[in-house]
């Protein structure tokens, strides 16, 4: 299965892109950070321990969500909103670990 971590510069989207590095039925295919970050084209090795996977960290959800089987997404409540409208385009699973949702964020 392909993978993608959305808010991957965070404690737990650093922990995600490990964990699904380490998985052996999944592949992590994209790592998105905030636009602007400095590691924007850096490896994702930038965020966990370890060599280079040939996984570049990028700004680009939508392309993200275009490519994964699956996006885990540990981000904010606005910013998990808008990836949800984005799995939703792209018939992507969304697998939302975000809290704080109020309740129009949660419909």
């Amino acid at each position: 299965m392909k993978v993608g971590v959305v808010g991957a510069a965070g404690r737990m989207g650093r922990r995600l892109c490990a964990a699904v590095d380490q998985a052996e039925e999944a592949t992590l295919i994209g790592a998105v950070l905030e636009p602007g970050d400095d590691r924007v084209g850096a490896d994702v090795a930038a965020l966990i321990a370890g060599p280079d996977r040939g996984v570049a960290l990028s700004d680009d959800a939508v392309a993200l969500f275009r490519d994964a089987d699956a996006v885990l997404d540990f981000t904010t409540p606005t910013a998990c909103v808008a990836f949800a409208a984005l799995a939703a385009q792209a018939q992507t699973v969304h697998v939302v670990g975000v809290t704080g949702l109020d309740a129009a964020q949660d419909a």
